[in-house]
């Protein structure tokens, strides 16, 4: 009973939310990770996505990125350094690559059932688009709730984003997140969330919303 309440919550929230924000564009991400320990305290993550814009006619970009990840400094510290490729539209007929390497420390802990996490990140973004090359500073904050529902384990959290320019010296973008994510077996979970967007433009801020699966992959 309580699965099925909150899958009618979060349906019935998407709703509301596109029918409030008909007039925006709206997208849909589908993506996936695999990942694997290494040696101890040490994990490798293989990241893929794919995005669709323009109310979902629109291929937008590509996504892929390795990361390894240290875990044995604290319990509640993990280093991250990761290697991203952006191939993505510039209007609606040309493609530029963006290379973004980057590295992030995340602070997370565990306060009666709440997972609380803040990742500080910083990246280097090398675009060929046009945009001109720099850092990009980004901190994200998130926090899983304690219930899970069904067999399935169906955990909601919420998240927050926000990316500052270091080469414009401004707030360049903000998302929300809210989502839930659910274990199919050992091995294999997903993750359902929707995404709230703000982007910086020349004289104002452009919103979006994208609804987002993605495959986990444990091995």
């Amino acid at each position: 009973m309580k699965g099925k309440i909150l899958l009618l919550a979060l349906a019935m929230g998407f709703a509301i939310v596109s029918t409030a924000f008909a007039e925006d564009d709206f997208g849909y991400r589908a993506a996936s990770a695999v990942s694997m320990g290494l040696a101890d305290n040490w994990s490798a993550t293989w990241y893929e996505e794919h995005n669709i814009t323009d109310n979902t006619e629109l291929y937008a970009s590509h996504v892929h990125e390795l990361s390894a990840t240290y875990f044995g400094v604290t319990p509640w510290l993990n280093l991250t350094a990761a290697y991203c490729h952006v191939f993505g539209r510039v209007g609606r007929h040309k493609w530029a690559d963006t290379v973004d390497p980057w590295v992030s420390a995340t602070f997370h802990k565990n306060i009666k059932g709440f997972g609380l996490a803040n990742q500080v990140r910083m990246d280097y973004c090398d675009r060929e688009n046009g945009a001109g090359n720099g850092g990009v500073f980004k901190n994200v904050s998130s926090v899983t709730l304690p219930w899970k529902v069904t067999k399935l384990e169906i955990q909601p959290y919420f998240s927050d984003e926000i990316n500052y320019d270091l080469r414009t010296n401004q707030l360049c973008h903000n998302e929300f997140r809210s989502g839930f994510n659910f274990k199919i077996n050992d091995m294999i979970g997903m993750t359902i969330y929707y995404r709230l967007a703000h982007d910086q433009g020349d004289d104002t801020w452009a919103r979006s919303h994208m609804l987002a699966t993605q495959i986990n992959v444990a091995l």
